[in-house]
C-alpha cells in the first residue's frame, strides 16, 4: 500500500512478506485515474496508456537497476479479444527509457474471467497455476509491469513463480494502486 516514505513497508507487507520487493506506482486509483485507465484498456486509447506510462517513469529509480522488463501477459484469447496487451503498452516506454528490451519470459496458460469483479480470495484462486515461465530468469532483477494493482494477487503469484525459477529480485511497476477499502 502507499507509504509516506521511500523505505517504509506498509502494514500489509509487515504482516505477510510478498514475493516482490517493491512496488512503483504513478497514481492512486481514484479521481480521474480509473476513467483514464478504462479508456486506455477498453476503448483502445493507446496514447492515454503511453502518456500515463510517462508518469510511471518519474517514480522509477534514476539509474537502471533492472535486468528485465516483463509485462504481465494476457491469455491468447484475451489478447485476441482486446487487440493489445495493456501491460506491454505500459512497459514499452519504460524499456525505451531504461534501454532494455520488453522481455516476454511469461505466458498465461489459463483463461480466467476479468478480475475486476472478483474479491481478494477469488482473485488469489483465479491466478493460481495460470502462468508459466518460457525462459531462464535465474539471477535477474525483474521489473514486472501491470496496469492496476488491486489486491496484488496477480503480481504476487507471478513474482513467486519468478522467484521460484531463480530470479534474484522482482519489483512491480503499475500505473495505479488501489487504496485499501
Amino acid at each position: 500500500m502507499p507509504t509516506t516514505t521511500d523505505t517504509a513497508l506498509c502494514g500489509e507487507c509487515l504482516q505477510t512478506t510478498p514475493a516482490f520487493e517493491r512496488t512503483y506506482s504513478a497514481f492512486i486509483y481514484q479521481g480521474y485515474v480509473p476513467w483514464l485507465i478504462n479508456r486506455f484498456k477498453h476503448q483502445h486509447a493507446l496514447i492515454v496508456g503511453q502518456q500515463l506510462s510517462e508518469h510511471l517513469l518519474a517514480v522509477l529509480p534514476q539509474t537502471n537497476v533492472f535486468d528485465l522488463i516483463v509485462p504481465v501477459p494476457l491469455h491468447w484469447s484475451g489478447l485476441v479479444q482486446r487487440g493489445f496487451n495493456q501491460a506491454e503498452v505500459i512497459a514499452r516506454p519504460l524499456a525505451h527509457h531504461l534501454k532494455l528490451p520488453v522481455d516476454h519470459c511469461l505466458k498465461k496458460t489459463a483463461f480466467r474471467r476479468h478480475q475486476q469483479t472478483l474479491n481478494r480470495a477469488q482473485r488469489q484462486r483465479a491466478v493460481r497455476n495460470s502462468y508459466a515461465i518460457t525462459r531462464d530468469v535465474r539471477h535477474r532483477h525483474i521489473l514486472l509491469v501491470d496496469d492496476v494493482m488491486t489486491t496484488g494477487a496477480t503480481v504476487g503469484a507471478i513474482a513467486q513463480l519468478l522467484r521460484d525459477a531463480g530470479a534474484n529480485r522482482v519489483d512491480i511497476a503499475c500505473l495505479a494502486r488501489t487504496p485499501k477499502t
